[in-house]
């Protein structure tokens, strides 16, 4: 792979693994580990992942539809984003060249290479400014766009989170 040095990056210390990662939004998630750097592999078939999704395939072979159902219900690869912060134990990702408005976020408990497809909002902004940025303050995660501050706000303790403006008329 090749990295875009003129890209700006940004980077989050995995709490689970220790490792770092980094993002630019051109190059996938990057692990590096102390001594080397790789792309990150989403997790998409082992039953941990599987279990998830609330997807445990039937193991007879010759029942393929159930581990399909479950398959699709994964990211295969772990989202592009040029935007990386931790927030209660998961890695979020903003800023995806495709759709500069949706964030994405890893599996509760710490699976942070596991992608459900349902991990995902979206920053409502009244001038549809792209996500410039995010980061934890305190037990919040802050995400920011040129004109408004959005606040994660967790949904009936489910693995999911709405964004909510904080403030208006300023950003980042």
């Amino acid at each position: 792979w090749t990295i875009d040095a003129a890209a700006a990056w940004s980077a989050v210390i995995d709490k689970v693994t220790g490792r770092m990662l980094l993002s630019n939004g051109h190059s996938g998630l990057l692990e590096y580990d102390g001594s080397h750097i790789r792309r990150m592999k989403a997790d998409f078939r082992s039953d941990v992942a599987l279990g998830e999704v609330g997807q445990l395939p039937d193991r007879n072979p010759a029942n393929l539809e159930s581990r399909a159902l479950a398959l699709s219900l994964l990211r295969q690869t772990p989202p592009d984003g040029r935007y990386l912060t931790q927030h209660h134990g998961r890695i979020f990702v903003a800023g995806l060249a495709s759709d500069p408005l949706r964030i994405m976020w890893s599996a509760y408990g710490g699976a942070n290479n596991i992608w459900p497809l349902l991990n995902e909002g979206m920053i409502r902004d009244e001038e549809q400014d792209p996500i410039s940025g995010m980061a934890t303050l305190d037990d919040r995660l802050i995400v920011f766009t040129p004109t408004a501050l959005h606040e994660a706000v967790p949904i009936d303790q489910a693995p999911f989170f709405d964004f909510t403006p904080l403030s208006r008329g300023i950003g980042f």
